[in-house]
């Protein structure tokens, strides 16, 4: 469900794109495109990875600081939570739409351009 979202914003973002070719807007074409998609990819690794669950690395950052008796607790489902993560991700839709849409505004407040990321996601997928 949430690769839906994701689709929709980008074919939103396409529909952008349409009107910056007609200005001759000059990074649409060439590298930066591309370079643009995998920021936001990048982005997305970074807030994925800092999820407080096991085996992220936010789990890594708290776990010191857990009392013995939760981490002994926590133990037994440290190799499936990652699965429970990109499920709720994946078919909850609140939480995808949550989570794309912090990826998308946090990707735009550190000035990734997300017009060129439409386009990107559009030449990353050459074979649609």
């Amino acid at each position: 469900m949430s690769f839906l979202c994701l689709e929709n914003a980008v074919l939103q973002k396409l529909q952008q794109y349409e009107s910056l070719k007609s200005m001759n807007y000059p990074t649409a074409s060439g590298i930066f495109p591309g370079l643009a998609f995998l920021a936001l990819l990048q982005v997305t690794a970074l807030v994925l990875n800092l999820i407080p669950v096991p085996p992220f690395d936010g789990f890594g950052a708290i776990e010191p600081h857990l009392s013995p008796s939760l981490r002994a607790a926590i133990e037994p489902i440290r190799g499936g939570a990652i699965w429970i993560v990109f499920i709720a991700l994946w078919y909850v839709p609140f939480i995808g739409e949550m989570f794309w849409g912090f990826i998308f505004n946090l990707s735009e407040f550190i000035g990734i351009p997300m017009d060129l990321v439409g386009v990107g996601y559009q030449q990353f997928f050459i074979w649609k």
